[in-house]
């Protein structure tokens, strides 16, 4: 009986799993993709961009979370521009009793970011752009690189300790690769903001060299290949960017960090949102993109004040299928009875109808445009009654000081 060779065996045996590790490589990139690759550097230009685009960019590191972030809004009447950067840990939705991040958007359709934002801030984001590090990296060799001032070295360490990238302090061009290195790295124990930082001096620098050529721009996006993809069509975000290097070069671009509050909930730090900082940038940021107070859907802010998460979760799903945005915004301290506040008293029956929707009374709501900054409709979901009494309330954490006043002065 003739007797196979161990080593073909063995062969076999690798080339089967080589082929079960290809297949879910591809499985995963499909399910985090979403939106269209840029491989078609031939498409024909558009006529012109609309007069107030916006675009959200998110650049994805190898474990496809999208570490780095920033809305982009353009007045291409005035030729100016503006630019919202945001944290990749900002809490935007609550899935399945989760709170889930901005950076885990990663691993979704890239259509379910923008939506998210737009509910947080209150800024109409229309598009979005996602570039993994490789992309990146082509982008930035595509301009020649991008020259940077260092302010302390970057020293990056993989996950046995070893030294694997160094980049030196002082005025230095980095070519792509280590570009997305400065990029996308953060050290144990680095702050967010440190890696927001690096992000926005380098993403910058890209736009200060990107080409004034549509052509060029559809050029060097059709070579990026599957690695970046987005929302609309390859010549819309030509003309986007292509607009946006022009107005940073007229240094007509304002950039600012999006206004969030530490949380104290999960195993990495969260930040929630300010909302009322955040409204008052966004106006400034994105005048003609501000979702207005009566614009359906409704945005509908909620707070947990001592409901369990089940109740929370509830409520999203009734104000799901009622139509309306839920817009999930943590923990506050707990209180005695739910109220939902309306932000001018033209919103009290959009009010009167969210009450009704998640099952609590007309008299839970109050005009009170101090206690729902940046959204038309705030609910604090306070725990359920009970025949024995009132439901024990869960553990909460740290409201931001202008929610816990408000609801104060709105009780009294």
């Amino acid at each position: 009986m003739p007797v196979r060779h161990p080593s073909r065996r063995r062969s076999v045996i690798a080339l089967v799993i080589l082929a079960v590790v290809l297949i879910a490589m591809a499985v995963v990139i499909r399910n985090s993709g979403g939106g269209q690759p840029l491989a078609d550097p031939t498409a024909s230009p558009t006529t012109s961009l609309p007069a107030n685009p916006t675009l959200l960019v998110q650049l994805r590191d190898d474990g496809l979370t999208n570490v780095d972030n920033v809305v982009m809004g353009l007045d291409t009447r005035a030729g100016t521009g503006a630019q919202q950067y945001l944290p990749q840990n900002l809490v935007v939705d609550l899935v399945d009793g989760r709170d889930e991040t901005l950076g885990l958007t990663g691993f979704k359709p890239i259509q379910q970011a923008a939506p998210l934002v737009s509910n947080q801030t209150g800024a109409a984001v229309a598009d979005t752009f996602v570039m993994d590090r490789l992309a990146f990296a082509g982008l930035v060799d595509s301009v020649g690189g991008v020259t940077i001032d260092v302010p302390q070295p970057l020293i990056v360490r993989d996950r046995y300790g070893n030294v694997t990238t160094i980049v030196p302090l002082g005025e230095r061009t980095l070519d792509g690769p280590s570009a997305a290195v400065y990029a996308l790295y953060l050290g144990p124990g680095q702050p967010e903001s440190e890696r927001q930082a690096r992000f926005q001096v380098i993403w910058e620098a890209v736009l200060a060299e990107l080409p004034a050529s549509a052509d060029q721009m559809r050029a060097i996006l059709g070579g990026l290949g599957a690695l970046a993809r987005t929302t609309e069509s390859l010549a819309d975000l030509a003309d986007f960017l292509v607009a946006a290097g022009q107005v940073y070069r007229a240094s007509a671009m304002t950039s600012a960090q999006l206004p969030v509050t530490p949380g104290a909930f999960g195993p990495l730090p969260l930040a929630w949102i300010d909302p009322a900082a955040t409204a008052a940038q966004v106006t400034t940021l994105f005048p003609a993109s501000v979702i207005a107070a009566d614009q359906p859907p409704l945005r509908v802010r909620v707070y947990r004040a001592g409901a369990t998460t089940a109740a929370v979760e509830k409520a999203r799903s009734e104000l799901t299928l009622a139509g309306q945005r839920f817009v999930w915004a943590g923990p506050t301290p707990a209180r005695p009875n739910s109220l939902v506040a309306a932000m001018s008293i033209g919103l009290v029956p959009e009010a009167e109808r969210v009450a009704q929707t998640i099952g609590l009374p007309a008299s839970t709501v109050v005009v009170d445009p101090a206690a729902t900054p940046g959204a038309p409709v705030t609910v604090l979901l306070a725990p359920a009654p009970t025949a024995t009494g009132t439901e024990t309330p869960a553990a909460t954490g740290t409201a931001s000081p202008a929610v816990s006043d408000a609801v104060t002065s709105s009780d009294q």
